[in-house]
């Protein structure tokens, strides 16, 4: 598992030139012929570094070039050749614009690869931001279920036949979407956790006695999600007699995830209860209590006044 460091530079990630282009949706100008080494999420603007100020260079970064780069190399190619000699991963340009001839001496010399793109520099930025966060994110799969319940995801855990994928459908049939059945992938990205499916099993749902249902093909494109924030962990757990469950809500439980705490609820399961109902109220009352509203509160509130 990958780990945060403090300045943003993390353990190697390779990317062939041709899955980075695929990725990004760049044109491969210059193939350098080796796989390109990437070291941090954050996509670097190299303009002081083109004016030749060379301290604090980001060269562990994706390098891109704007209209404000592009239009100085045009008059001023000086410290081309010092940027290229730097570890960079590799530059790319956006807008439309081509490499000056000194630039593409230079790739070719020190060979870095160079990509193209007709999209808008800021555009791009975010997108390539994107590419990086997935590849590079630190990462843990869990067997659970998450769900998109009235905008918040949900991430559904509990032992093998608990009920955890039929609750799913229900939720489904009722309305909300599906992210990812019994696998989920959980990213830390930005101090939050993020999760998706598997390719292998998106929009796949195992139901015992009925085998593997197609949740998009049977509810259409609006029940299911690609990613979702995990911002609520609910168990399933048989129903212990002997075990005092939370009854008020006064006492917030959370479950830490790549080093993120995430809320908590167990919900005990037992004949009768409708887990699809318990569910849906137990994220709108999340919601609630997001917003400051605390119904233990309400009711100390009143049992003080009685007094």
């Amino acid at each position: 598992m990958t780990m945060f460091n403090s300045d943003n530079i993390y353990p190697g990630v390779k990317v062939t030139p041709e899955e980075f282009a695929q990725k990004c949706d760049l044109k491969i100008f210059f193939n350098a012929g080796k796989e390109i080494e990437l070291h941090s999420m954050i996509v670097n603007r190299p303009g002081l570094m083109l004016a030749g100020y060379k301290n604090d260079f980001a060269e562990k970064r994706v390098q891109l070039m704007g209209k404000t780069e592009i239009g100085f190399l045009q008059d001023n190619d000086k410290y081309i050749e010092a940027f290229f000699a730097k570890n960079i991963p590799c530059v790319v340009l956006s807008r439309g614009f081509l490499p000056s001839p000194k630039m593409k001496e230079m790739a070719e010399k020190y060979q870095k690869t160079i990509f193209l793109s007709h999209k808008d520099t800021l555009v791009l930025i975010e997108e390539i931001t994107n590419y990086l966060n997935d590849l590079m994110s630190p990462t843990e799969a869990v067997h659970g279920v998450l769900m998109d319940i009235y905008g918040t995801g949900v991430l559904l855990l509990g032992k093998s036949s608990i009920g955890k994928s039929e609750t799913a459908l229900e939720l489904v049939y009722r309305g909300h979407r599906l992210v990812a059945d019994d696998s989920v992938i959980l990213r830390r990205i930005n101090d939050r956790v993020y999760g998706s499916s598997p390719e292998i099993i998106k929009n796949l749902m195992e139901i015992r006695g009925v085998g593997i249902i197609d949740i998009k093909a049977i509810y259409g494109a609006g029940s299911v999600i690609d990613r979702k924030r995990v911002e609520l962990i609910i168990e399933l757990e048989k129903w212990d007699e002997n075990k005092e469950y939370e009854r008020v809500g006064k006492v917030a439980k959370y479950q830490t995830i790549l080093g993120i705490e995430i809320p908590k609820l167990v919900i005990p399961v037992d004949a009768g209860r409708n887990l699809a109902v318990v569910i849906e109220v137990a994220s709108r009352d999340f919601r609630l209590k997001q917003s400051g509203y605390s119904p233990y509160s309400v009711v100390h509130s009143r049992m003080q006044e009685d007094k």
